[in-house]
This record gives structure tokens, sequence and C-alpha cells, in this order.
């Protein structure tokens, strides 16, 4: 009884136009609805794939569905893990979240702790709801509201987009579908003047990254210190763990007169030059070098031929790392499907995509035998800025399977084509076409073949 009078107090409320948030307003609905409205602690879920639901005073939502019964602890964190700036995306390879500050919604986070350690069955629907109010005083739009995980590896927030929403009418932001949703959680929100992913611009825009948490093992060990990603338009993109804060500046350079390292040639007229305010800081950095289909196609290549070559100041030209270049530790190197992607100790460097010299000039045709043919269309899109999936063309000569592409029966081009004969006439030559005969059809065939049985 005392419970449905104060719903509906909150109910009369809204209607008389009091400036309730929208946690109040959620916990009416819950009480409305008959749902629960728990206190943090501890809680057992259905099993047999029944809805639990659970409607928490500040507005929380959890909907949870498991095969078992589970029980299961959720309570508030007023200490989060880690600050709100420190903000990745699930799969940093092929998504970005752009540009922008990132600032929690609540001073808390979210803990759900599972008993049983097989809870990887559980799946979960998490809904948060946001202060119009409030987002407007950050000056934050509603579409840029996250749920995001801790992640310790990264030691920052992961947002998966693949599983975000928000409804904008009931003021809530939510994940849907998370399975193994242990862990901790945080609303946040992205200040941007975009309402989806802002990009940074070659040359123009700088990567502002923050320092580590105060007094953690990040400002000595970059290893240690938490992940954070800057997304440039072309598609470039750097993952940068630092000791300091910086600010990151990327630009494209003419690459079209470089200098590069005796048996190598480069694949572009272009590469990436990157610069940092603190050149001296502690960095372990990963860079996305992305991959062009026409730089493919041109060198008739395909990714795993690729190198990437830094230029070393010492030399004066642009040398594939074995760990003689004067200003980095030694680079590794992973070929992705849109990228290459190098991991480095230096913010302070330019890079150009090469290929070995001599592959190259075979490839070019030098020697009749070892010049390619055309290379068949490739039966998926091409690379584009945009960054899609890249593919290579199978070769037609490949042993049949599962790569191979199908075969089409096409006639001779010269049934088709009509054939141009010069003819004297006079002084004047005069063009004479004449067609080749026209194969039979099959229908025709049958009619011969009914008319000769029909003789005999």
């Amino acid at each position: 009884m005392k419970l449905s009078f104060v719903a509906l107090f909150l109910l009369v409320e809204v209607s008389l136009g009091f400036n309730i948030d929208a946690s109040a307003i959620r916990a009416a609905e819950a009480a409305q609805i008959g749902e629960e409205t728990p206190h943090f602690g501890n809680f057992t879920i259905h099993g047999q794939i029944q809805p639990t639901s659970l409607t928490f005073p500040d507005g929380l939502h959890l909907l949870l569905y498991s095969p078992s019964a589970q029980n299961v602890s959720i309570e508030k964190k007023d200490q989060p893990s880690a600050p709100s700036g420190f903000v990745t995306p699930l799969d940093s390879a092929a998504v970005s979240l752009g540009s922008g500050s990132w600032m929690a919604m609540y001073n808390y986070s979210w803990s759900i702790n599972f008993e049983s350690q097989s809870a990887d069955d559980v799946i979960a629907t998490i809904e948060v709801p946001y202060s119009r109010e409030t987002l407007q005083e950050l000056g934050i739009r509603y579409e840029n509201t996250f749920i995001a995980r801790f992640d310790s590896i990264r030691g920052g927030w992961v947002i998966d987009t693949s599983k975000a929403s928000v409804e904008s009418n009931r003021n809530l932001t939510r994940v849907v579908g998370l399975s193994s949703p242990g862990g901790e959680y945080m609303l946040l929100g992205r200040k941007s003047g975009e309402s989806h992913n802002a990009f940074l611009r070659p040359g123009s825009s700088n990567f502002q990254v923050e320092a580590p948490p105060a007094n953690s093992l990040g400002q000595t060990d970059p290893s240690k210190a938490p992940v954070q990603i800057g997304t440039w338009a072309d598609g470039f993109q750097l993952e940068v763990r630092s000791c300091k804060r910086m600010r990151v500046n990327m630009n494209l350079f003419n690459a079209s007169e470089s200098k590069v390292q005796s048996g190598f040639k480069a694949i572009s007229s272009y590469g990436y030059m990157v610069n940092t305010s603190e050149p001296d800081s502690k960095v372990a950095v990963v860079a996305r070098i992305p991959l062009r289909q026409s730089q493919i196609d041109a060198q008739l290549l395909n990714n795993s031929q690729l190198q990437v070559a830094q230029l070393d100041p010492a030399s004066g030209e642009f040398r594939i790392d074995d760990g003689s270049l004067a200003n980095t530790t030694s680079i590794s190197r992973r070929t992705l499907p849109r990228s290459i992607e190098i991991a480095t100790s230096s913010l302070d460097a330019k890079w150009i995509l090469v290929v070995p010299e001599v592959l190259a000039a075979k490839l070019a045709g030098s020697s009749p035998e070892l010049a390619p043919s055309a290379p068949s269309p490739s039966p998926t899109s091409t690379i584009m800025d945009c960054g899609e999936p890249l593919t290579t063309a199978t070769s037609t000569d490949s042993t049949p399977g599962l790569n191979s592409p199908i075969a089409t029966a096409t006639g001779s081009m010269s049934s088709a084509v009509p054939i141009a004969t010069p003819l004297n006439d006079g002084a004047e030559k005069v063009m004479k076409l004449e067609r080749v005969p026209k194969a039979p059809s099959r229908s025709r065939m049958r009619r011969i073949r009914y008319a000769k049985s029909e003789l005999l």
C-alpha cells in the first residue's frame, strides 16, 4: 500500500509539471506495472529462460534470462575502477567512437557479480535512465550516451556499439542481448557536436591523449597505462598507452620523391607523418595504416607482400625495421583485413608502404614469361577510402574448391563481333561487314532432327 502511494505521488508530480528526474519516473513506472523496486544486494535469477526483471531506486533496470537458477549480487560502486575519460570500442580495428570528451552521467558505477563461475549462458538487457537537464548542462546529446563495461586489460571503459541503443521518449540508454553480463558498468556521455562518429582530420585535428590516473603504475610504465584510440577520417588509427598527457597530430606527406631502402619500392605517392607535444614521453603505440585496394591492384600483389618502412633520420631513407633504426625500438607488423598494423614505442615517425622491388619488377612484366595475366574480377566490393573488407581475386587456374570463382559459359567473341574486310573498288577502299554464320539454336536442331526422321 505504501509503495502504491509513493508511485501515485510521483505520477501526480509528473502530471503537474514538477522537475522529476528520469530515475524517479522509471521507479514510478516499475511500481505501476507491478515490478519490484529492490535495494541493491543479492538476488536469484529464475531458470528455464524465464525473465527476471529488477528495477532499482536510481532507475537501473535489468532484464535477465538464464537456463538455470543463478545467484547474483548487484551493488553500487562509489569509486569506479577508472576515470570516465578512458573509453574505447569493443572492436577497435573495425569500429571507431570518434573524438570528443567523455563524462560520467552518475558519480558511481554498478557492479554485477554472479556466484557461479559458469554464468556465460546468462543473457541480459541493461537500462539506465539519463536526465535531459543534465545533458543540456554538460552539452551532451542524448544520442551520445552509452553504457560501458570496465576492461581491466585496457584499463578503461569499453563500449559495444552493436548492442547499444537509446530510447529518447523514455530518456533511457540500454545495452541489449549482453552475454556473460558479469562486470562493472557506467553510464557515459560523449561531449561532441556530432551525433555520430566525429573523426579527426589529417593535419588540422589533434588527438588528445590523457595522463594515466594519479598514483597508478601507468605513470612510469606505458604498458600499464589505459588504452586511448584516435581515428582519422582516412582510416588511419593510433592506439596509444602513454605515461603523460599529450597532443598527437597526424598528417599526410608527399612520398613520391622519398629515398627508399635498396631492394624496396613505395607503392603509394603519400605517407603518414606523426608527431607529438611530448616526444620524450614513454609510450606504447599500435598504428593501423589503412590499405587501399587500388594500391594492391596496381602492383598485382596480395597484402602479405606489403611492408611498412619507417624514416631513419640517420640515413635519410625509409627502411624496413631490422632493429637498427636510429629513433625507435623494433617494430612488429601484423596484416589485418583493412590495414597493416605495426607496434612501436615512438610517436614521432614517418611511415610508407613498400614492396620488394624484385617482385614488383617481375610483376610489371620485365620478362614475358613472368608477366602475370590480368586479374579476374573479384566477386566482392573493393576497398575504397571508407575501408571496405579487403579481398584478392582468386586465380582462374587454381584448383577447384570453395575459393575458386564460378565459371560461366560464354560464346566465342568472333561469333558475336562483325568482321570487317577491305575491298578494292577503284582507288577507294570500301569496308564490307561480314558476319560469321550463326550456330543453329537448340530448338532449330530439334526441328532438323524431326524433319530427318519424317523423311526416313
